[in-house]
């Protein structure tokens, strides 16, 4: 997990449908670190983003990690 907080911290190409840091965060969660590699890029069976549009930013994956993991 620490090398993926490092890779969050890091250059390199942006994650798609969330930010590095929002990624950092989910990578928390049970399957988080799988979902991460699964879907950080590109999917093939999924639409390809367009220029400007919304992904999931650091903050709001904090509050999703510590609900879920709260709810638990």
């Amino acid at each position: 997990m620490v090398d993926l907080l490092d890779h969050a911290a890091r250059g390199g190409p942006e994650p798609f449908w969330a930010t590095r840091w929002a990624w950092s965060w989910l990578s928390l969660l049970p399957g988080g670190v799988v979902a991460c590699l699964l879907l950080s890029g590109p999917a093939p069976l999924l639409p390809s983003q367009r220029p400007g549009s919304r992904r999931l930013t650091g903050g709001w994956a904090l509050l999703a990690v510590v609900a879920v993991l709260w709810l638990r």
